[in-house]
Order: structure tokens, then C-alpha cells, then sequence
């Protein structure tokens, strides 16, 4: 009897394999630290589900709704302002659950970008004229309205979002000096905010600070003042960094899962300290797996960005490979005390629902893409947009 051969492997089966390993590491660090193993076993499940659903449907129909994916975007983020609660007024509740809506905002408005910056590429390439600086500039104030909306309530997603759309502008061709001067303005916007903050709360009394009337500016300010001198306007406000150093310090080379002595000090430890607790329990050779690991997910992003021929696809995957990156930097580096903390979550280990599954959505749409540029159908922008 003959042997069928195997079917050969795609760049998408790596994808998958990887996001697997790393669901895998998410789901016994979750034991190991917290005694919950179902949770993150339903969630890894049907992100993943999410995730292969979403690679099955061609992004050219998902991308001709960016005018109503636009909306969507504003009006969650106007509602997160207006009524948020918890966290820094950064969730919504919906059916009783409170979900963190900034990232899925930060994923909808960059979609919603590459694509508005597609078409005016296409009526560039068309007139052989540079961009209607009319529409570029509208377009820069709406980003400037997303990234400070989002930095009132999360401060770490709008460096995300303004990181990500800044390259996207870069990449489009924006005029460079344009670049610079809402550059500045978005930099001397959010000094401003930090600084203005941190001296209205500063004249505020305990019970107004208890009660939680304490703006993001002044905890923005707390976090970067403690990081460059180790003290803090507030009591105890250094305690998660810390505990976090502590955590990287004690770890070893031999796993020790539910040994690790900083777990149950740690508020929020399974979310935006979970690196620095898994290199604790789990090794630091762990830690350094899923490094390598995030960091080859994103040479594939940027190897399709390169290879597509559409300028979506080019600048969507882009916008995917610096979100992702960034967030991985951003989590990290605070962990081990590169940056000031922040409240990054780490991509698809991290519990989470909103900023999980819009990651899964996201390497959705970044498969399909990915199929249709390697066997060469990537298509022309004018099959692509709905004007």
C-alpha cells in the first residue's frame, strides 16, 4: 500500500502552530499562578476559532465596510469616555461584563486608516500628483482625535495607536514635514495633559484621591516619576514594579510552577505583570521562548507586508506587525524596568477578552491576506475599495 504524501506546510500552519504554543504557555502559567485552568482553555479555543473563521473570509469584503467600521470605532470610543468605569474609566459594562474597549477602538481606527490612506495612494498613483493635502490634514486631526480620546483613559494604547498610525502616514508617503508638525503637537499635547494633571491632583485631598477622582495624567506622571527616581507621590504606588523586578530577579533556570513566592502579592498579575511572574514560576528560558516566538510572528507580518502588491495589504499588515510588536515591547519592558509600567497586556497569554480576541480577529485578517499575496492574487486596490 502506498503512502499518501504529506500535504506540504504553509506560512499560515506556522502561524497557527506558534499562536498555539503560546495559548499553551498562557494556559499553565494561568494554573500554575492562579489555580484556574478552564478559562483560559475556552478562551484559547474560541479565540482560535475566531481567528480561523475570520481567515476564511476574503478581507476585500470586510474591508469594503470601513466607512461603518469607522463608526463603530468613534462611537465606542466617545462611549468609553462619556460612561466608562473601572480601571480608570478605561470599561463598559455589557451583559454584566466589564470589557476594556481602547485596544478594540486601536484595531478598528487602523483598519479604518489603511484604508483611507489606500485610496488616496490609488488617486495618486492615478494623477500622478502627490496627496490632497486638504485630505491628508483631515486626516491627521481625525487620528489626532482617536489617539487623544484614547490617551485621556490609556495612556500606554494611545503610544500604541499613535506609534502605528504615525508609520502608517510614513509609509503612505505623507509629506515628512507634515509629519513633524502634528509630531510635536501630539508630543507637547500630551506633556501638557500629564503635567497639568499630575498638579491638579497634587492639590486634591486623600478622600477625593480615595474616592477616585485621580486623572490618567497624574497616574501617567507617578509611573515615570518613580521609574526615573524610585519614589512616588502615592503610597505604595511603586509596589507592581517592584514586585515585577523582584519576580525577573528570582527567576531560575528550572521550572518551579506554583513555587513562586510574588503571585499572590502581585494585583493584576496574571494581566500586566504576567511576563515577569511566568520567568519566576516557569524559567527564564520560557521567558526567552516566547520572545523568540513573538519576535518570528512578526518577521512573517512584515514578510507579506513586503511582498504585497495592493497598498492595504501592505499598509493593514504593516499596522498589525507594529501593534503587535509594540504591545509585546511595551509589556515587557515594563516588566523588566526598560520603560515605566504600564497596563499592556501580553498577546494571547495575558487573560482578557476585548484585547485578546480583537488580536485574534486581527491574525484573521492577516492569514487571509497572507494566502492571497504568496500564490500571487493579491489584487489591485481598485478591486478593493467601495468608494
Amino acid at each position: 500500500m502506498k503512502l499518501k504524501p504529506l500535504p506540504s506546510l504553509k506560512f499560515y500552519h506556522g502561524i497557527y502552530l506558534l499562536i498555539g504554543i503560546l495559548l499553551f504557555i498562557s494556559v499553565i502559567a494561568s494554573y500554575s499562578l492562579t489555580g484556574e485552568l478552564w478559562q483560559p482553555i475556552l478562551q484559547g479555543i474560541g479565540g482560535m476559532l475566531v481567528m480561523f473563521g475570520v481567515s476564511k473570509v476574503d478581507y476585500k469584503k470586510i474591508n469594503r465596510h470601513w466607512l461603518l467600521i469607522f463608526f463603530i470605532a468613534l462611537l465606542t470610543l466617545v462611549y468609553t469616555i462619556v460612561f466608562g468605569r473601572g480601571g480608570g474609566g478605561r470599561s463598559i459594562t455589557i451583559a454584566g461584563k466589564s470589557i476594556q474597549t481602547f485596544y478594540l477602538v486601536t484595531v478598528l481606527y487602523l483598519f479604518y486608516l489603511s484604508t483611507v490612506l489606500a485610496i488616496l495612494m490609488k488617486e495618486s498613483e492615478k494623477t500622478g500628483q502627490p496627496f490632497d493635502k486638504h485630505k491628508i490634514i483631515f486626516q491627521l486631526v481625525i487620528f489626532c482625535i482617536f489617539a487623544g480620546g484614547i490617551a485621556m483613559r490609556n495612556i500606554s494604547t494611545a503610544i500604541l495607536i499613535a506609534t502605528s498610525g504615525f508609520c502608517l502616514f510614513y509609509v503612505a508617503g505623507t509629506s515628512k514635514k507634515l509629519l513633524l508638525i502634528f509630531a510635536i503637537a501630539g508630543i507637547l499635547g500630551l506633556g501638557g495633559y500629564i503635567g497639568i494633571n499630575a498638579i491638579k491632583d497634587s492639590k486634591q485631598t486623600e478622600q477625593e484621591l480615595a474616592e477616585g477622582s485621580k486623572t490618567r495624567g497624574s497616574t501617567g506622571y507617578n509611573r515615570i516619576k518613580y521609574w526615573l527616581t524610585g519614589k512616588s507621590d502615592i503610597e505604595g504606588y511603586g509596589r507592581q514594579m517592584t514586585l515585577a523586578h523582584t519576580a525577573i530577579a528570582r527567576s531560575a533556570h528550572l521550572p518551579k510552577p506554583g513555587k513562586g513566592m510574588i503571585k499572590d502579592r502581585m494585583p493584576e498579575g496574571e494581566n500586566d505583570f504576567v511576563f515577569s511572574l511566568i520567568c519566576e514560576e516557569l524559567s527564564v528560558w520560557v521567558g526567552f521562548i516566547i520572545l523568540f516566538i513573538y519576535f518570528f510572528i512578526f518577521y512573517n507580518i512584515i514578510t507579506i507586508a513586503r511582498k504585497a502588491e495592493g497598498n492595504f495589504v501592505k499598509l493593514f499588515s504593516t499596522a498589525i506587525a507594529l501593534l503587535f510588536l509594540g504591545q509585546v515591547i511595551v509589556h515587557v519592558g515594563a516588566n523588566i524596568n526598560l520603560i515605566p509600567a504600564t497596563g499592556q497586556t501580553l498577546p494571547f497569554i495575558s487573560r482578557g477578552s476585548a484585547a485578546l480576541f480583537s488580536t485574534f480577529f486581527l491574525f484573521g485578517v492577516f492569514i487571509n491576506m497572507g494566502k492571497q499575496v504568496l500564490v500571487g492574487v493579491d489584487p489591485d486596490d481598485d478591486d478593493l475599495i467601495i468608494k
